[in-house]
C-alpha cells in the first residue's frame, strides 16, 4: 500500500493486510507505521484493490483489513476459516487470489483493447 502511494500501479492484491503497527514493539520499531496512510493517494494511484482477510486469523484482527476495505472500497473476500493463508499451516492452493487476479488482468486487457 506505501507503493501505491506515490506510484501508478495497475492493481494490488492484499492478503491478511493490517494498516497499523497492531501493538508488537517489533512492528513499532520498523517505523513503517510512523506516518499516516494516504488512503485517497493509494485509491487513486491504482485501478483496483482485492483484499482478502479471514476471521480466525491468528495474528490479523479481521477489523484490520476491514477498516483497509472501507477506506479503499475495494473488493473484499473474507472467509472465517483461512487462518493466515498458510503462514499458520500448509496452504498448498489458493484458488480464489488466482481467480481474482485472472479476472483482473482480463478486465485490464478488455480495457486497452478499447483504447484507439
Amino acid at each position: 500500500m506505501r507503493f501505491a502511494q506515490e506510484h501508478k500501479i495497475a492493481g494490488s492484491v492484499l492478503v491478511a493486510a493490517y494498516h497499523t503497527d497492531l501493538g508488537m514493539e517489533t512492528e513499532k520499531k520498523s517505523g513503517y507505521f510512523d506516518e499516516a496512510w494516504n488512503w485517497k493517494s493509494i485509491k487513486r494511484n491504482q485501478n483496483w484493490t482485492v483484499l482478502f482477510a479471514s476471521q480466525d486469523d491468528p495474528w490479523i484482527p479481521v477489523d484490520q483489513p476491514r477498516y483497509i476495505h472501507e477506506q479503499l472500497n475495494c473488493e473484499y473476500h473474507e472467509f472465517g476459516n483461512q487462518g493466515y493463508f498458510g503462514g499458520d499451516y500448509d496452504k498448498a492452493t489458493f484458488p480464489e487470489l488466482s481467480r481474482a487476479i485472472i479476472h483482473r488482468c482480463n478486465e485490464h486487457k478488455k480495457q486497452v483493447k478499447q483504447i484507439p
